[in-house]
């Protein structure tokens, strides 16, 4: 998925969301990773958007759970 500078906290330049891979991170990960803040309602709806109906490498358990967290996140 393209994303533009500014479009969601921590991304500063043109670049592509790679919504086809699902990966999990230890404990130990997420407390050294930086916080950049909260990505809009806009930008997570069209992450759920191009997970539903293109990352057709994921399973479907995978989709479906990727989905459901993002639902949860957007107000």
């Amino acid at each position: 998925m393209a994303a533009r500078p500014k479009e969601a906290p921590g991304i500063t330049r043109d670049c592509f969301l790679d919504c086809g891979q699902a990966k999990t991170s230890t404990a130990s990960e997420l407390q050294a990773a930086q916080h950049c803040g909260q990505a809009s309602a806009s930008f997570l709806a069209r992450v759920l958007e191009e997970i539903e109906q293109r990352a057709t490498t994921l399973t479907t358990g995978q989709r479906k759970s990727i989905t459901e967290v993002l639902r949860k996140a957007i107000p």
